[in-house]
């Protein structure tokens, strides 16, 4: 299948534009993966082909020559598909390389080599890399959301008193109170997870784009490590998850797949308004993790989370985004 149509990325040249020598024609995108063809003078491949002559000239062995006073023309009898096997891929590795830096590409897994062929005097190179997808997110101010009400009853807070201290009617209103508020902060919390919930199905639904395979595999497998951890807790054997874990399959490459899009739209929305976390930011969010802990407990999580400040970090982002879509969002009043 044809890769689909792409635009030429900024930083490579016009082909031709720099001379014949060397330009790169990109071919487009397809599942997450960007594909190019590398056109390049035979010349380039002869001078590679000339230096695997020349170290094959040093150690080769030939009846009344010394080592390494073998005449080229002789060793290249003997060793011409060598050599030239040798310089292809040295140039295939230079050259693609080459192609990567000029065209400003970040690869987040190494390139794959598609083909490399001589025709017309030209060598030709293709090769695939996964890079960042060119998210141009829009229309992310103003989504339509529904707030939903978890209301505190009566019956509700009745139900937690007995589940903290068995008997409620002689419970003090003090008590009763913080109680109270404790249940409205958790429907306060449920809230705005909600929220967030249809912010993301609102930007991925209006954003469709595939993202690099690599990064989905990576997140597929850290969901597929807590849900075997969630079983294995629960009294599942190792046996009992690889039937559980081909069930969950679909499910979990979905989710994979969508996370890595929303971590996408939300750093684009979080860079096209300037929203950053400051270190001093990340440091008090740190601090307060740990201060309700027993000051004997302190030192050892402070350090764990101190070497985990850039995911700190990135969670406290991803919040200040929430809170900037749903400040400028249309909230209508629900009811759950």
């Amino acid at each position: 299948m044809t890769p689909s149509a792409s635009p030429e990325p900024r930083g490579f040249p016009e082909a031709g534009s720099t001379g014949p020598t060397f330009f790169v024609r990109p071919q487009g995108t397809k599942g997450g993966v960007s594909f190019f063809w590398i056109e390049q003078p035979l010349e380039d491949l002869l001078e590679k082909e000339a230096e695997a002559l020349a170290r094959l000239q040093r150690d080769v062995k030939w009846p009344g020559f010394r080592r390494g006073s073998v005449p080229i023309p002789r060793v290249r009898l003997r060793f011409a598909s060598e050599a030239r096997e040798q310089a292809l891929a040295a140039l295939v590795r230079e050259s693609v390389g080459r192609a990567i830096a000029e065209g400003g590409l970040i690869p987040l897994s190494p390139p794959t080599v598609e083909t490399a062929e001589i025709s017309n005097a030209t060598v030709r190179i293709q090769f695939s890399v996964e890079c960042p997808p060119d998210v141009d997110v829009v229309n992310y101010k103003g989504l339509r959301l529904k707030r939903p009400s978890f209301p505190v009853t009566e019956a509700a807070l009745e139900t937690s008193l007995r589940e903290i201290g068995g008997e409620t009617a002689g419970a003090p209103p003090e008590f009763r109170e913080a109680v109270r508020k404790i249940l409205e902060s958790e429907a306060e919390r449920l809230a705005r997870r909600d929220l967030e919930s249809q912010a993301i199905e609102a930007l991925l639904e209006a954003h469709p784009f595939e993202v690099p395979p690599s990064l989905a595999r990576e997140r597929a497998r850290e969901l597929f490590r807590r849900l075997q951890a969630q079983f294995l807790a629960e009294g599942g054997t190792l046996e009992g998850w690889t039937d559980r874990q081909a069930e969950y399959e679909p499910t979990v490459l979905l989710e994979a797949e969508r996370g890595v899009r929303t971590a996408y739209l939300l750093a684009a929305i979080a860079e096209a308004e300037g929203l950053t976390i400051s270190n001093e930011e990340a440091t008090v969010a740190v601090r307060k993790a740990v201060h309700p802990l027993p000051p004997d407990h302190r030192a050892e999580s402070l350090s764990r989370l101190e070497s985990k400040k850039e995911d700190v970090r990135g969670m406290l982002l991803e919040d200040k985004v929430f809170d900037f879509l749903i400040r400028h969002a249309v909230v209508d009043a629900g009811t759950v």
